[in-house]
């Protein structure tokens, strides 16, 4: 978390970007929309954080039982593969790809 803190969060070939680093123990979810990019292992933490009625965005290369429940409307998925460096919030692409985002479809 200093590494980030210190440096921003790096793609390679672009300019850093600074950005706020928390543990997640002491994250608490704001009224804003809520990015899930976690591997779904993961989704139960940060699930049983949110409020219900939260606008939820998630972004995942998975599927999870758990979000059917929340009644999202938008979701996303990453076409791109990166490699993270441990330890660091550095990152390269190793397969160009893109963003996608759009309305959830039943």
């Amino acid at each position: 978390m200093l590494w980030g803190r210190q440096h921003g969060v790096i793609v390679d070939g672009l300019p850093p970007r600074r950005a706020d680093f928390q543990h997640f123990a002491d994250w608490q979810p704001s009224n804003d929309v809520v990015l899930l990019c976690t591997k779904c292992y993961d989704n139960a933490a940060v699930l049983s954080r949110l409020p219900g009625d939260g606008i939820l965005l998630p972004i995942q290369n998975g599927f999870d039982a758990q979000l059917e429940n929340r009644g999202h409307s938008l979701e996303g998925i990453a076409s791109f593969v990166s490699e993270c460096e441990p330890h660091r919030t550095r990152t390269r692409i190793t397969r160009r790809g893109g963003l996608h985002l759009g309305l959830r479809v039943s």
